[in-house]
């Protein structure tokens, strides 16, 4: 996917929708956790862009999972309690169907910064 937004517009319609919901994020605990999970993910992206290389990873890490858990609450796939994340970071399954440097499968993330695929 392309888009010729700027970070700020991007971040701008992102923040416009959690007053409206995508999805399944419309009601509940769902439109709560996507409002938080995004305010989250964007403080982090921010905050990861104005500290040092030493820590700005960990930054990237918690964004990325704030904003797995907005797009899991909207999710129309994920029906029941299925949509909550308990555990640290994100996991998710599918990724033997990718392949890695030197065509090696690629693996579930782990679940501690920094991001890896092993």
């Amino acid at each position: 996917m392309y888009s010729d937004l700027e970070a700020a517009e991007a971040w701008g319609r992102l923040r416009a929708s959690r007053s409206d919901p995508p999805a399944r994020a419309n009601t509940g605990a769902r439109r709560k956790t996507y409002a938080a999970a995004l305010e989250q993910a964007q403080q982090m992206f921010h905050a990861a862009s104005v500290v040092g290389p030493a820590t700005s990873p960990v930054q990237v890490f918690y964004g990325l999972s704030q904003a797995g858990r907005a797009i899991v609450a909207a999710a129309w796939s994920l029906k029941g309690e299925d949509w909550r994340l308990d555990s640290h970071g994100i996991k998710t399954t599918g990724f033997h169907l990718l392949r890695g440097g030197a065509g090696q499968p690629v693996t579930q993330c782990c679940s501690r910064p920094p991001l890896c695929l092993t």
